[in-house]
């Protein structure tokens, strides 16, 4: 800002000064000439406000405390000195409001001066009443935006936090309803489970012939389990079982025979003193298992147990199908449910057959075993 005024600084202080108002803030005055930084002074004068004067836009932005102000008072003598004022003021990102001192009466300069964002528009000569009135009507101003911009960054501080706290809420009612779904999943997997038992306890309580309470076992198995292979082996002398029945799926007549006798060989020693349903669901694992047999049973999902009871293997059941269509979980914990009802009454027709027999060895089938099977 180094053009000459068009006229000199002139003060007309003829006029008596207002009462005080109660108001404190900074005045930054940006002129090189110093007069006006002193008749903004002694205009405010009895007030809180203090005054900081610097001679150009340049060293005004250069002050540390340049975006702590209140109001700048600037003298603008054309356009280009507006423009100067009012885009630094943005690229500093100040909140203090803009007051602009024409040299000159130009309405246009005025109009520009409102448009960059100057709250009020003065011209020299200065009454230093008037200036006094129009600063604090300024501050005022300027006060209210600055009050009403902290309360806007509040709220929005406010809605931020909610927002956060409506993120935490949904996912916890998420996660919650993951759980309510979990559990209601697992309860109806244990009504199905209770029910499956139930259903195949009274198809098979009535069946007292060995032959017949297989032929009814697979059949149940066949219709919840879909489409298997599966075998029993039953004992017959020493360590040695032969096949009592068994379910073809997908594999030839002369496959099958081969097959069913080479299981009964290979896999009832493994399971003569087995408590628990094995599950092979990939060749490693079943090689693990069998060895070099595995291969006859490659590429197959595999569940085998053993019917103990009283420490006895009354019986041993063997189910695989292709790996591509795998027993479901809910299955495979349904079959370990049965097994224990099937092993109870299959002890019972034994018991039957061999009446002779004390009856501590095979006790008689009740309602109790039910609940036994569905906790195995």
């Amino acid at each position: 800002m180094k053009k000459a005024r068009s006229k000199p600084m002139q003060v007309d202080s003829t006029t008596q000064m207002p009462a005080t108002p109660v108001i404190s803030g900074r005045i930054l005055v940006i002129d090189a000439d110093p007069a006006t930084a002193a008749t903004t002074e002694r205009a405010v004068a009895g007030s809180a406000l203090v005054i900081v004067a610097a001679p150009n836009m340049r060293q005004a932005v250069e002050r540390p405390d340049f975006t702590q102000f209140d109001l700048v008072f600037a003298v603008a003598q054309d356009l280009a000195d507006l423009e100067d004022i009012a885009s630094k003021l943005r690229e500093m990102r100040s909140a203090a409001r803009l007051v602009v001192l024409c040299t000159r009466d130009d309405f246009q300069l005025a109009v520009h001066a409102m448009r960059a964002g100057a709250i009020d528009c003065l011209t020299i000569p200065l009454c230093e009443t008037d200036l006094r009135i129009r600063l604090f009507d300024a501050l005022n101003h300027a006060q209210r935006d600055r009050q009403q911009q902290q309360r806007f960054d509040q709220l929005k501080r406010i809605c931020k936090r909610m927002n956060t706290t409506r993120i935490d809420v949904t996912n916890q009612v998420d996660s919650l309803c993951n759980d309510l779904v979990h559990a209601y999943q697992e309860l109806t997997d244990q009504i199905s489970h209770v029910t499956a038992v139930t259903e195949f306890a009274a198809v098979i309580r009535q069946e007292l012939d060995v032959e017949e309470l297989l032929r009814t076992t697979l059949e149940y198995l066949l219709r919840k389990l879909g489409p298997t292979n599966a075998a029993i082996f039953l004992p017959s002398a020493g360590d040695d079982f032969t096949l009592g029945a068994y379910i073809n799926y997908d594999c030839t007549q002369d496959t099958s025979n081969f097959l069913l006798e080479h299981l009964a060989d290979v896999i009832t020693p493994l399971l003569l003193e087995e408590t628990e349903l094995l599950e092979f669901i990939d060749n490693v694992s079943l090689k693990d298992w069998m060895g070099e047999d595995a291969d006859f049973l490659v590429d197959s999902h595999l569940l085998t147990f053993s019917c103990q009871h009283d420490g006895e293997c009354l019986a041993i059941f063997t189910l695989w199908r292709d790996i591509k269509t795998p027993f479901a979980p809910d299955l495979v914990n349904m079959l370990r449910s049965l097994s224990a009802v099937f092993t109870r009454q299959l002890a019972h027709v034994i018991h039957v057959h061999h009446r002779h027999l004390p009856d501590d060895d095979y006790p008689p089938f009740s309602d109790s075993d039910d609940e036994g099977g569905l906790a195995a």
